[in-house]
């Protein structure tokens, strides 16, 4: 082993490096991003107290359920053309920016009208697979048109390093969900209706917001171009599988649960993922304040600056294996003045769940380098693979092993994800992951 690899396993080492990191743009941006996403998760752990006792775990199943079904009609909507907001804004071309922006709106409303007759003429199906109301999936359609819209805002805030804006419009948005869901749930006692009525709410409220912003700074054009839409389409469409197979990960392991153990259980589990999804925070507010970072520095291509970032992806992964350690051992003492006595049983859970959502911080620091390269089948390729191996272990291991089944496949699914991704990755652009090796 070198003195350099030395140097990176002791903690005089890793120490060195947070040091250089802390002066960084970087990590500044990284602060204002995780400040804002840790008051935007902070929503379901303040209203975890109040929802865990003025909900049934029946009734907490079925907000599970409903925010599954968000996650998968998502990338459905827009056909995940709002990926490609990061690579154009590369370009520094302004028109062809505006005339993608404007191909993501005209993609928005083409796919909404067909994903609505879709569900519409299949909703009996899917109310009997979910045990979700029927008469509640057009807040599922709403929502998800509304954040595809939200995220073309954000996304444009993050690439040109306006990391206060993109803060200000995240907070100001979960301050309102958190409000109206307390208004709604505890004030009106509406149920779990309450809390998909203040989503909805501050969706539309906020999409609203975000149109009038574009339109102010001039991102609409009423000049059709053939070529950025279908510039757009290929950027997104290979994504959707991508996206389709992360919200399969979500979806059947509650489904399964649901069908196998009970809608009760399902309410308890999510209670655990929501716990877990602490790490998931931090993993995202860092990598949305690292891809911008990353892009300008891969345009070099310098040996000695991709070292640099390859020391970083590995510090930053052992920082989160050691944050999982520490949310597996507080978890169960966290529940017992987080939520009722009826979701005590969640501790169970936690463990396995923080492993998972650790390996997943390795996928966030390499998926980046194939968005760089547009090279996105790929990503398509591992996420699918990965919702594939995640769907037989969750049968298996549930009924064999009960709920606890699918935070154990959590974990066997996102070794099979990060694994997948990183050989396709050093596929696609080379960097220097043995680096003590490189001469």
């Amino acid at each position: 082993m070198t003195c350099t690899l030395k140097k990176l396993v002791t903690g005089v080492g890793i120490l060195n490096y947070i040091s250089i990191l802390r002066q960084s743009s970087l990590f500044k941006s990284a602060g204002i991003y995780t400040l804002s996403s840790m008051v935007n998760a902070a929503v379901p752990f303040l209203l975890m107290p109040v929802l865990t006792r003025y909900l049934s775990p029946a009734d907490y199943g079925i907000v599970a359920v409903f925010q599954v079904l968000v996650a998968f009609v998502n990338p459905l909507i827009g056909l995940s053309t709002d990926a490609g907001i990061a690579p154009i804004c590369q370009e520094k071309r302004r028109e062809i920016l505006n005339a993608y922006v404007s191909s993501c709106f005209i993609i928005l409303i083409i796919s909404t009208l067909a994903l609505s007759i879709g569900i519409f003429l299949n909703h009996e199906f899917i109310q009997t697979s979910t045990e979700f109301p029927d008469e509640w999936l057009w807040s599922v359609i709403v929502i998800s048109a509304c954040q595809f819209i939200i995220i073309i805002r954000i996304s444009l805030w993050q690439m040109h390093l306006k990391s206060l804006n993109y803060g200000f419009f995240q907070i100001g948005q979960t301050l309102i969900t958190l409000v109206g869901t307390l208004f709604c749930v505890v004030t009106m006692d509406l149920g779990w209706k309450g809390r998909i009525i203040a989503n909805v709410v501050s969706a539309v409220l906020f999409a609203i917001v975000a149109i009038y912003l574009l339109w102010q700074e001039d991102y609409f054009r009423l000049k059709f171009d053939r070529q950025v839409l279908n510039r757009a389409l290929k950027i997104g469409i290979p994504i959707i599988p991508h996206a389709l197979g992360a919200g399969i990960l979500i979806m059947v392991e509650r489904l399964f649960i649901n069908n196998m153990v009970g809608v009760a259980e399902a309410g308890i589990y999510f209670t655990a993922w929501q716990i877990s999804m602490g790490l998931r925070i931090i993993e995202v507010s860092f990598n949305t304040a690292f891809v911008p970072w990353l892009y300008e520095r891969l345009k070099e291509n310098k040996l000695e600056i991709n070292i640099k970032i390859v020391k970083y992806t590995y510090i930053y992964v052992m920082l989160m294996i050691i944050a999982a350690g520490i949310l597996s051992l507080l978890g169960p003492w966290i529940l017992k003045w987080l939520v009722g006595e009826k979701f005590q049983l969640a501790g169970k859970f936690i463990g396995w769940l923080a492993l998972a959502r650790a390996i997943d911080s390795m996928y966030f620091m390499v998926c980046n380098y194939i968005f760089y390269t547009m090279k996105n089948k790929y990503i398509a390729i591992s996420t699918f693979g990965s919702a594939i191996v995640h769907v037989i272990a969750c049968y298996i291991l549930i009924k064999f092993n009960g709920a606890i089944g699918a935070a154990q496949a959590n974990v066997i699914s996102s070794l099979i994800w990060v694994m997948l991704t990183w050989y396709f990755a050093a596929k696609v652009f080379k960097m220097p992951w043995l680096f003590w090796k490189v001469k």
